[in-house]
């Protein structure tokens, strides 16, 4: 497991990586990446720094400072292909030419190593989301396609690799502000936009900074592939965080299932086989949060009761979940406030069953 984050002192950032060998227990000590604070923008929830791992080949994308109106600029990127011994510059995903915003990227790599990143900027006069493919670990990328040219402006969109040649993008539409999927069968080639997660056609003029999640379980005995989501919205009536599944590739959902907590947001979602586990933060009236984790055994159709994965305290934020490879084990993330206002990451191992 990989991650990274960025560190800030005073007024200075720095980006930093760690990893784990053994699904989150223990984790290496923490080095900065050889990047100039001068060259990284401030980040934000689901702005920040996003690292992709295939074999020994890493990539780490982030936003630059630049000139819009809110700072920020073109896109970094270092690449690796020794595990993160050394790393060297990559090239600039986006193609426009733009010093002005790149933001809210994510970045994954396929399971045959081609290297996939979505982002949102401006490049067409109003914020839609992009996407680009490397086919040589970052090096150099493919002509940008956008995948909607008008989107919210600032919740987080997330690419999924499914497959061969597969890959689905989630993303915060714009009229209504539901989530929406788009979605490639050729490896990035051509794109198609599926429709609205969750079509609750919310009418907002603004953004939530709330994104989504997806996942894909597969049947033990028949092997039918099946399509999971977790999504939130603000309409009145069917305010909050919303489960989803799917029989068919996203074309139809099934009705929403709102998770009981009222305060749950920033959710996450994973996959294990059949398995699902997802965590989410709880925030209660007087601003403490939880960190929350439920799991499902028969592909979403049931679900054991919440458990505290991390009691509620004065902040928790941006939980992330991922399967460890070992059956029912799931791996959770997320950053916790300690006394003093410093943030840190923490993990925990948890278990479906």
């Amino acid at each position: 497991v990989d991650l990274v984050y960025a560190s800030q002192e005073k007024d200075s950032v720095e980006i930093k990586h760690t990893f784990s060998e053994n699904s989150g227990s223990t984790w290496s000590e923490a080095k900065s990446l050889p990047i100039p604070r001068v060259e990284i923008f401030q980040p934000g929830r689901a702005n920040g720094p996003q690292v992709a791992s295939w074999q020994n080949h890493l990539a780490v994308v982030w936003t630059k400072p630049g000139k819009s109106k809110w700072g920020d600029g073109p896109m970094g990127l270092l690449i690796s292909n020794d595990g993160g011994k050394r790393w060297v510059s990559g090239g600039n995903p986006a193609d426009d030419q733009s010093i002005a915003g790149h933001g809210y990227i994510d970045l994954a790599f396929d399971e045959a190593g081609s290297l996939h990143a979505v982002w949102l900027d401006s490049r067409d006069g109003g914020q839609g989301v992009r996407y680009a493919r490397s086919a040589d670990f970052g090096k150099t990328w493919q002509p940008n396609q956008t995948l909607q040219s008008r989107t919210c402006t600032c919740c987080g969109n997330h690419i999924y690799p499914v497959g061969a040649g597969g890959l689905r993008v989630l993303y915060r539409s714009i009229n209504p502000r539901d989530m929406a999927m788009s979605e490639s069968l050729d490896g990035g080639k051509s794109w198609k936009r599926v429709g609205a997660v969750g079509d609750f056609q919310w009418a907002f003029n603004g953004c939530p900074h709330v994104g989504g999640a997806l996942a894909q379980t597969e049947a033990q005995t028949t092997h039918v592939k099946s399509l999971h989501a977790l999504v939130w919205s603000g309409m009145e009536g069917k305010f909050g965080l919303h489960y989803l599944r799917s029989s068919d590739q996203g074309s139809q959902w099934s009705e929403t299932e709102v998770i009981t907590d009222r305060g749950a947001s920033q959710a996450d979602l994973a996959a294990d086989g059949q398995r699902l586990g997802m965590v989410w933060i709880s925030s209660a009236k007087e601003g403490k949060h939880s960190v929350m984790f439920n799991a499902s055994q028969d592909e979403g159709v049931h679900w054991s009761s919440p458990i505290v994965v991390s009691a509620a305290g004065s902040e928790r934020d941006t939980p992330r979940i991922f399967s460890t490879g070992v059956a029912g084990q799931f791996l959770a993330i997320w950053l916790e406030t300690l006394p003093g206002d410093q943030m840190i990451w923490k993990s925990k191992l948890l278990s479906a069953s």
